[in-house]
Formats: C-alpha cells, structure tokens, sequence
C-alpha cells in the first residue's frame, strides 16, 4: 500500500543565489557527503538543487504520516539508475525500523531541478 508521494520542483537560479550570499550555506542543508558529491560535479548549483529538491519531496510524501525526517538525516546517494539513502543515515533506519519501501528520482536542466519520492508499506 502507498503511504506517500512527495514531488518538489527547485530553482538552480535561486540555490546559485544562495551560494554567491553565503558559499557555506549548503553545510547547513546537505550532508558532507551531499556536498562532496555536487562539488565534484560542473555545475554545482544544478546538483545542490537536485538534492533540495529530493529532501523537500521525502519531507511532503511523509509529513501527514506521523513520520518526521530531518534534512539533515537524509543522506541521499547516487549510484545505478536512481538515488538513494545512505544505509547509514538515521532516515533510513528510521523507515527500515517502519518497515517502509521508497523509491526516489531526481532530474535537472540549467534552470530547474525536480524530484520525486513515492513510500509504501514493506512486504
């Protein structure tokens, strides 16, 4: 059974904004490992608001379940087709304590980032 559906779409514009007021801005939203991740990449802002995205997505799909995750407890990976949470970080304890499933998708152009991310119940 689904038990949410989160989508949040991100301006790249506004997260370059962000960076250029405070270039540390990111340490206060994304895990280290986040932040490694998008510094690594060309365009950094483009990836910062990819992962925003996906944290404000996990946020809404869960909020009216009762089940409360930190930003800074999400530890979103990428690796295969899709991202994902790193098993270490406390959210994914948490929905594998719940016995929860999730699947996440993130995609991004210059202007905007987008992401989903769909819960349910674990077999």
């Amino acid at each position: 059974m689904i038990l949410g559906n989160g989508i949040d779409i991100v301006s790249v514009k506004r997260i370059e904004e962000m960076l250029k007021k405070n270039p540390r801005v990111l340490n206060r939203i994304l895990s280290p490992g986040e932040i490694e991740y998008c510094r690594a990449k060309k365009r950094l802002a483009e990836h910062a608001a990819g992962r925003i995205a996906l944290k404000e997505a996990i946020y809404k799909a869960l909020k009216d379940k009762g089940i409360t995750l930190l930003w800074k407890d999400m530890d979103i990976e990428s690796g295969g087709s899709s991202p994902f949470l790193s098993k270490k970080c406390p959210a994914y304890r948490k929905l594998k304590e719940k016995n929860i499933s999730f699947s996440f998708s993130i995609s991004h152009e210059r202007d905007f980032a987008v992401a989903s991310a769909v819960f349910w119940e674990a077999e």
